[in-house]
């Protein structure tokens, strides 16, 4: 979507359907930079929660626009205010692309509902976690409305995929798998000795043993202890 080749700029808005910052938000900031590095103009929705004011202070720091527009789920949630606004701002934005970034497929009918009915052009949904029982009746019912309003899912694994095709039975046709990327700092290798030496020194480590680290959230899905049961054995405890 780059301007290099004389593209029109466009506006994208990622809404983020989540309600910390942890991985899932990190990507919705990454693909904001990116855009926005090929020209393009980036709103972020991010919930009014003080666990996302860092993410929403992060957003601004890199140039995007942020609305708070929420919550969209929880006892305080109101539909119907979260639908008028999100609705408002898809019309007065007028985006080419809405990506919305879902902790949960069935969360926040209102959102996709406003999207579609703004006829954004390009309507995409990411789902950042696998769905891991067969849903019940009615949010399978409502899941595949929102499908039907959507123009593509992504998966971030081949196994989200397979669990959300199994047990929310999502339309295949529709569905891609995108792994999340890491943004790479460029750190050259002839300093990486003397990189993981001065790392060392800094955290207290020793530098001429094993050091396994573990990126992400401290639940048992993540399999924290499969890390520290393969830590234990990289480090030759057998």
């Amino acid at each position: 979507m780059g301007t290099a080749m004389g593209a029109p700029k466009a506006s994208i808005i990622h809404v983020a359907m989540t309600y910390r910052r942890a991985g899932s938000e990190q990507v919705a900031l990454d693909l904001s930079r990116l855009a926005m590095r090929d020209g393009h103009e980036v709103t972020i929705v991010v919930l009014p929660l003080p666990t996302l004011d860092a993410m929403a202070d992060e957003a601004r720091e890199l140039g995007a626009r942020v609305q708070r527009i929420g919550p969209v789920f929880g006892h305080e949630r109101n539909a119907a205010t979260n639908g008028r606004d999100l609705y408002r701002l898809f019309k007065a934005t007028r985006p080419a692309v809405v990506h919305f970034h879902m902790l949960w497929a069935p969360l926040c009918f209102e959102a996709i509902v406003a999207a579609w009915m703004a006829n954004v052009p390009c309507r995409v949904r990411t789902e950042h976690n696998p769905i891991t029982e067969l849903l019940p009746c009615i949010q399978a019912s409502k899941l595949r409305v929102l499908d039907s309003m959507v123009h593509r899912l992504v998966m971030v694994s081949s196994e989200n995929l397979k669990k959300h095709l199994k047990n929310a039975r999502r339309p295949a046709a529709k569905c891609s798998v995108i792994p999340n990327g890491i943004t790479y700092d460029g750190t050259s290798t002839d300093s990486a000795q003397c990189y993981k030496e001065q790392m060392c020194k800094d955290l207290q480590l020793p530098s001429d043993k094993i050091i396994c680290v573990m990126v992400a959230s401290l639940e048992k899905r993540k399999g924290v202890l499969d890390f520290v049961e393969a830590a234990r054995i990289a480090a030759g405890g057998g």
